[in-house]
This record gives structure tokens, sequence and C-alpha cells, in this order.
């Protein structure tokens, strides 16, 4: 199943990848994401960061938050190819 937001195709690798850069930037752990994220399974946020999943939108707004940044700094659409 494809990712999209606003009907546009995300780009998982590229998002995963702005989401490690933000937690790095804060010098924050993966243990320490998740659990000011309140996450039940670390597998799910590591699965963000690799580009495989990602988190759901109130868990996304939260993360946005935490890392004090815009939805748009850290999600990445593909581009579009005529």
């Amino acid at each position: 199943m494809k990712k999209t937001f606003l009907n546009m195709p995300i780009n998982l690798i590229e998002t995963g990848n702005k989401i490690k850069q933000y937690r790095e930037k804060l010098n924050l752990s993966v243990s320490d994401v998740i659990a000011q994220l309140n996450l039940s399974d670390k597998y799910d946020y590591i699965a963000w960061e690799n580009g495989q999943s990602l988190p759901d939108p109130d868990t996304f707004i939260n993360m946005c938050h935490l890392f004090s940044v815009m939805p748009s700094d850290i999600i990445k659409i593909n581009d579009f190819k005529k």
C-alpha cells in the first residue's frame, strides 16, 4: 500500500532520514523518543526511521512538537515526473 499525504506520495526513506536527523540534532536516543512519545513498541519507531512505515497522525504531531519542527519539515513528498 502506497503512503500518501494530501494525495501526494510520501518518500518513506527520506522522511525516515529526517526523523532520525531531528532526533540526533537534539541528542536524543531512540529510547528517549520512545519514552517521550509514550510508545509501547520500539520497533514501530525504528521502522519510521528506517523508512518502512509512518506513525499515526496523532503520534506524528506529537513527534513534531518534541522535535520543535513543522510537519512539512519531516514529511518528504516524491517529485512528480511527467
